[in-house]
């Protein structure tokens, strides 16, 4: 069983992610930071995991040529779970990190000469007050918008 890449290790779903990954699994976590050992800093310590300095929004994730090559070999598991939730970030900052991101993730995984799997882990949101069951195609079920200026950007923005 080879190495997993986990991104968003840092964050309140991949922090729980890493420790079970960490009971059976060798873990390399991609975090944003200037270096490895600044990367180290922002991880609990544990014999089977390695902190990688790197950055989704960059093409390769922002990682130099010998990590890549470390990743490609020992890698048979990618879980993508680095993104943002802000709610008030600007459509093209939330896509830059959301979709462009993911997309780097998904460059770098098929890289892994050994990948097995790649998860995409994401966090949903549910606003209104429905007074029935509703699915995820219903993009409006009620929600409020404290002004009509908020509902028109908010359908600008879906299509």
């Amino acid at each position: 069983m080879g190495a997993v890449l986990l991104t968003g290790a840092t964050g309140f779903v991949g922090r729980e992610i890493l420790d079970r990954m960490l009971e059976r699994r060798r873990v390399y976590a991609l975090v944003r930071a200037p270096d490895h050992n600044a990367a180290a800093r922002r991880l609990p310590e544990h014999a089977r995991l390695t902190a990688v300095a790197g950055d989704i929004e960059q093409p390769g994730c922002g990682l130099d040529r010998a990590t890549t090559e470390c990743l490609a070999d020992e890698v048979t598991t990618v879980m993508h779970c680095a993104a943002s939730v802000s709610f008030d970030l600007p459509l093209a900052d939330s896509r830059r990190i959301n979709v462009d991101g993911t997309r780097h993730v998904v460059e770098l995984a098929e890289r892994c000469q050994g990948l097995e799997r790649l998860s995409y882990i994401s966090t949903a949101y549910v606003a209104g007050e429905p007074s029935r069951l509703f699915r995820e195609n219903q993009l409006d079920v009620g929600q409020r918008f404290r002004n009509p200026y908020e509902r028109s950007k908010f359908e600008a923005e879906r299509m």
